[in-house]
């Protein structure tokens, strides 16, 4: 007797792709919910080479006093619906403001932003082209919940991996 397989109809095929991408964009729903973080696509090389194009950010709440020079934040406004991550390079703890710079930028950005704008400190990245995760020690040591094939803990105030 011939050796009888069963072939997959095309339906069933798409069924189990559509399954696997309704289950990840549920958990990224989840994680958003119960994290309390909010992604951010990065759309420029202003971070390179802590962040890239194509990358996504995942920022967390934080309170201003939790902020140190060298942390990275997502800062913005929700009404021109514009934001970016950059790195802290200065604090006034005075005027409630801090400086921010892109890694890959010269000089710091043009104006201060007041803590009324900072969305959050980035608590994890997904790099979109390495499939690397890196989690931020200050929120989460562990990096159990990540699904990347390569995860390792990433300190953002040192540059150390």
């Amino acid at each position: 007797m011939k050796n009888e397989r069963v072939k997959p109809k095309v339906g069933n095929v798409l069924f189990n792709i559509l399954a696997i991408i309704t289950v990840i964009s549920v958990g990224f729903v989840a994680f958003n919910i119960f994290s309390g973080a909010k992604g951010y696509a990065v759309t420029s090389d202003s971070m390179a080479e802590t962040l890239h194009r194509g990358d996504l950010v995942f920022s967390r709440k934080a309170e201003f006093a939790e902020l140190d020079v060298g942390d990275v934040v997502t800062v913005g406004s929700k009404e021109l619906e514009e934001y970016f991550t950059h790195r802290i390079v200065a604090i006034d703890r005075e005027n409630q403001t801090i400086t921010t710079r892109g890694d890959n930028n010269p000089e710091n950005d043009p104006m201060s932003t007041p803590a009324d704008r900072i969305v959050g400190a980035v608590a994890r990245i997904y790099f979109h082209s390495a499939r690397r995760c890196f989690t931020d020690k200050r929120f989460d040591n562990s990096c159990n919940h990540c699904s990347c094939a390569d995860c390792i803990k990433y300190d953002f105030n040192s540059h150390e991996e």
